[in-house]
């Protein structure tokens, strides 16, 4: 997996999947210096990303970096929370009518 996320930047260094991907990989091997390294670049990327900043949230909390850590995760709660209210706004935006309050009378 490493390999194929390193090609990826290779063709597209902006690729903010890829370093995200990257993080992911090394947080998961306990690798936390270069997945913060990854996670900065992804964040840099892809500021509005809040798998981004909810993983580099748990990398800071990991480093026992606990504030910044604290305020990564904040960020990414904030970002999920208007991405469900838009997904609700859009929802009811679009709402279907009751079948018996819109049909003619007999």
């Amino acid at each position: 997996a490493e390999r194929a996320f390193q090609q990826a930047l290779g063709r597209d260094p902006s690729m903010a999947s890829a370093h995200l991907g990257l993080a992911q990989l090394y947080f998961g091997e306990e690798k936390s210096a270069l997945a913060l390294r990854e996670a900065n670049l992804a964040v840099k990327l892809a500021p509005e990303s809040q798998n981004v900043h909810y993983l580099r949230g748990r990398i800071l909390t990991r480093l026992g970096r606990q504030a910044e850590g604290r305020t990564e995760l904040q960020a990414a709660q904030k970002l999920m929370n208007q991405s469900l209210g838009k997904a609700r706004a859009d929802l009811g935006a679009g709402a279907i009518p009751n079948p018996e309050l819109t049909r003619e009378p007999n």
